[in-house]
Parts: C-alpha cells; sequence; structure tokens
C-alpha cells in the first residue's frame, strides 16, 4: 500500500464526513487536490500552513483513488 497525504483543516474536512467523497478547494480553482508524499509533508507545513490551526494530515491509499494521480 503506497501512501500519499493531504493537509487540510479541520472544518473543511468535516463538512465531508456524511458524504462518499472528499473535494478540497483547490479542485475547483487550479483543477486538482494537492498531495504529498511523506517526506514533503514537513515542508509544505512550513511553507504553507505556518500559524494555520487545527491541521488535519489525511492519509490515503493511492492504489484505492478513482482518479489520476
Amino acid at each position: 500500500m503506497d501512501l500519499i497525504y493531504h493537509i487540510v483543516q479541520d472544518g473543511n474536512w468535516t463538512k465531508y464526513q456524511h458524504k462518499s467523497y472528499y473535494e478540497a478547494d483547490s479542485l475547483q480553482t487550479e483543477g486538482f487536490i494537492h498531495l504529498s508524499k511523506k517526506d514533503q509533508v514537513p515542508g509544505v507545513l512550513e511553507r504553507y500552513y505556518q500559524g494555520v490551526p487545527d491541521l488535519l494530515l489525511v492519509h490515503i491509499d493511492a492504489g484505492r483513488l478513482v482518479g489520476e494521480l
């Protein structure tokens, strides 16, 4: 199982807890969902999420994705 990671604020993740899918804001604005390899997560947190509260690190099994990675 190859894991990839998605950083999201708790409130954004919670909006989808009762749905069968998840759609990050970036899917609408940029056309894709930002994902990271494990070794990229610390740099992404430092560069884009300093001071952002209530973050979650979502672990995703890349083999179960239905969209193109």
